[in-house]
C-alpha cells in the first residue's frame, strides 16, 4: 500500500500559485482602502457638510470646511476628532454674521441623517 497520494486533479503548484495571486489582491485591497479612508473619505465629508452648512446658514459663497480624525474610518459612524468651519458671511435667525469661525473638537454627527439633510451635530463631552 505504501504511501497516500493525493487525487490527480490537485496540483500543488497551482495552489501555491492561487494563494499568492489572493494574497496579492488582499494587499492590493487594503491599500485601496486605507488610501479612501486616508485621503478621499474626509475630502468627500467636508464637502457634504460645508453644501449643507451654506444651505442651513443661506451663505453666498461656501464655508471653509476641515475635518480630522486620528482613525478616518471612524468618520463612516459619524466620529470626527475635530471640525473648522469658516463662513465669510452666514445669516442666523436673520441676524447676518461676518468671518464666522467654529471650531469643534470631539464631535459625533449622523452620517445617514446629514445625507438626509438632517444637520444635527453633537459633541462629545470628556469624563
Amino acid at each position: 500500500m505504501g504511501r497516500a497520494r493525493s487525487p490527480a486533479w490537485i496540483d500543488r503548484g497551482s495552489v501555491s500559485v492561487a494563494v499568492m495571486g489572493l494574497t496579492r489582491n488582499l494587499v492590493v485591497l487594503l491599500i485601496l482602502a486605507g488610501l479612501f479612508f486616508y485621503l478621499i473619505l474626509p475630502g468627500l465629508i467636508e464637502d457634504q457638510l460645508a453644501r449643507r452648512l451654506q444651505t442651513a446658514f443661506g451663505a453666498p459663497t461656501k464655508p471653509l470646511v476641515s475635518v480630522s480624525s486620528t482613525f478616518p474610518p471612524a468618520m463612516l459612524l459619524g466620529h470626527i476628532d475635530q471640525v473648522r468651519v469658516t463662513m465669510d458671511r452666514a445669516s442666523l435667525q436673520g441676524a447676518v454674521l461676518y468671518n464666522t469661525k467654529a471650531d469643534l473638537k470631539g464631535v459625533d454627527v449622523s452620517v445617514p441623517q446629514l445625507l438626509q439633510g438632517d444637520h444635527t451635530v453633537k459633541q462629545r463631552v470628556a469624563r
